[in-house]
């Protein structure tokens, strides 16, 4: 379990982990007026279905070039970005077909309404906005002598799941996923004000543990907030500087005043101090003049715990028992295969 965590630190802290946006996919339709060619929407007697992808489109943003992979290389790539190669199989299982309802979902999304810097692909290089790809000579690298070995479960794990996607009332989900959840999800509600039926509080029991400290002193923390960008100078009794001031039931941190004056999220502060996630605890040291955090879990906090669902794996559970367990209500389907439309 601790090179599991240590590679996935490795690989998806820049991540944390899909980006998860006030903007969520909220419905696709098969009778929209025009389907153009390459969407994967497709005619069905049960309503909307989907068509296996067969190629991803990546604009690299550097190049300004357009990179075409078969959805093979994509899925592979992208898990080898998103989970450390260790993983139990059925947790590469399921990295997978979140990383396939990811790109499903970003096809359906430019088919609706296409982005004028995507040049008319699926994603770009900019992993800001959107999942990286592990090529496969970083990926040597990364693992050095482990690397045929972990390749070669990763494609296994691929080939196995190919066309699975995640859906939740017939319609693919924004599959949202963090490190660890601390002991349980967030919902989308209590975290971006929105509420999105698969994206519920859940309980995981093999995330209670995880739990990470880290301590400021005052000029450190001082230093911190004060040189952001949008930073605030803290003026008054340090053991005034910091209050959280209002949390949802998970101990979540939405709002936290400085200096007994300024509001700013929790999530705003995780960030300037580096902090695991958002939901912390606080306390102030007189004697050593410091700020000691207690942090629970890693990411977000929203959808499929990795850290929950490796171990959830490891004791039997099937990629698909862990999908819909994280996601509340949603389904794994299958893709229509091209001889099946």
């Amino acid at each position: 379990m601790k090179s599991f965590i240590k590679g996935l630190v490795v690989v998806a802290l820049s991540l944390l982990l899909i980006p998860v946006l006030p903007a969520l996919i909220s419905h696709f339709t098969a009778d929209e007026p025009a389907i153009p060619a390459y969407s994967p929407i497709v005619e069905s007697e049960k309503n909307t279905a989907y068509q296996m992808l067969d190629e991803v489109r990546v604009y690299n943003v550097v190049s300004q070039t357009v990179a075409t992979l078969s959805v093979e290389e994509y899925m592979v790539e992208s898990v080898c970005a998103s989970i450390s190669a260790d993983a139990e199989p059925e947790m590469l299982k399921a990295q997978a077909v979140i990383m396939y309802t990811y790109i499903l979902g970003r096809r359906l999304e430019e088919v609706r309404s296409p982005t004028p810097e995507l040049y008319g692909c699926d994603i770009s290089t900019d992993t800001n906005k959107y999942t990286p790809l592990m090529p496969r000579a970083v990926f040597d690298d990364m693992y050095k002598d482990k690397s045929e070995e972990y390749i070669k479960n990763i494609e296994e794990a691929v080939e196995s799941v190919m066309g699975e996607y995640i859906a939740y009332q017939g319609m693919p989900i924004v599959p949202a996923y963090c490190f660890s959840c601390g002991g349980v999800t967030e919902s989308a509600q209590s975290v971006l004000g929105e509420n999105v039926g698969y994206l519920k509080e859940v309980e995981s029991e093999f995330d209670a543990d995880y739990q990470t400290d880290a301590m400021y002193t005052q000029e450190e923390l001082f230093a911190r907030i004060t040189t952001q960008p949008d930073g605030i100078t803290l003026l008054g009794d340090p053991s005034d500087w910091l209050n959280i001031t209002k949390t949802t039931d998970t101990g979540y941190v939405l709002e936290v005043t400085l200096d007994s004056t300024h509001v700013v999220t929790g999530a705003q502060l995780s960030q300037w101090l580096n902090l695991p996630s958002p939901r912390f605890t606080v306390s102030y040291s007189e004697e050593f003049k410091s700020f000691t955090f207690k942090v629970y879990g890693c990411g977000h906090l929203i959808g499929l715990s990795q850290y929950g669902a490796n171990k959830m794996a490891k004791e039997g559970m099937s990629h698909t028992q862990i999908l819909e367990y994280f996601y509340s209500g949603a389904k794994v389907c299958e893709s229509v295969s091209y001889e099946e439309k």
